[in-house]
């Protein structure tokens, strides 16, 4: 009813997928390049450990899941109703 999936989001999302999938495969190599840098700079790590290689993958299927569902939730709710609206 309210919650309607359509072609183009699934469209969107599975290229987003797609591309973050490509992005792993081919910077693979990369990951033995960032732990030898983060051996060289520990000021990192801890931003490192985020945004690394191979955790990559599973933050961007956050970040895209907070945005899908952020979306969803401005979608279903009526602004003109609630608990701190006045009524007419």
């Amino acid at each position: 009813e309210k919650f309607y999936l359509s072609t183009k989001l699934i469209m969107i999302s599975l290229i987003m997928i797609m591309i973050s999938m490509i992005s792993y495969i081919m910077l693979n190599n990369e990951l033995n390049n960032e732990k030898i840098l983060s051996n060289l700079n520990p000021e990192m790590l801890s931003l490192n450990n985020l945004f690394n290689i191979k955790y990559k993958f599973i933050t961007i299927t956050m970040i895209n899941y907070l945005l899908f569902s952020m979306i969803t939730v401005s979608m279903i709710v009526n602004i003109m109703e609630g608990p701190l609206r006045t009524k007419k």
